[in-house]
């Protein structure tokens, strides 16, 4: 499985009133630049939210891209106020079903996101069996 999400931030992001210009943007979550989480102090203001979720990697960096295309107003307002955005694919691994698992990205597809001024990222995280079974 992997799912892919969109991370945007910055220390002078006004992120309640660019968020308000894109109502139908649905955010997983926003944090705000002075607050606490686990005992540090958010540097930054951002949101993150899913672009994708799917069974591959192959598919899920697919379906991002789609869901970015139609994102672009929204990644453009994010580019004039040089907020930094990240795609980070998160992949799960060390179950018997998906004992490992990886990403391919060619050099059309890396062009493809820094055109669009995205950073890419890729983060694992161990999953068992009995959570596999849990999800089903």
């Amino acid at each position: 499985m992997s799912v892919v999400v969109l991370r945007a931030f910055s220390p002078v992001f006004d992120v309640e009133s660019f968020l308000q210009g894109f109502p139908n943007i649905d955010t997983d979550v926003v944090w705000r630049r002075g607050e606490k989480e686990r005992s540090q102090v958010l540097e930054d203001s951002g949101f993150s939210m899913t672009l994708a979720d799917a069974e591959t990697s192959a598919e899920a960096l697919s379906m991002a891209r789609q869901e970015l295309e139609a994102l672009t107003p929204m990644l453009d307002g994010l580019r004039r106020q040089a907020v930094f955005c990240l795609v980070d694919i998160s992949v799960f691994v060390g179950s018997e079903r998906q004992f490992t698992n990886g990403v391919e990205l060619s050099p059309g597809d890396l062009a493809w996101f820094a055109e669009r001024g995205l950073g890419f990222a890729v983060s694992a995280y161990p999953v068992s069996d009995e959570e596999e079974e849990e999800d089903a």
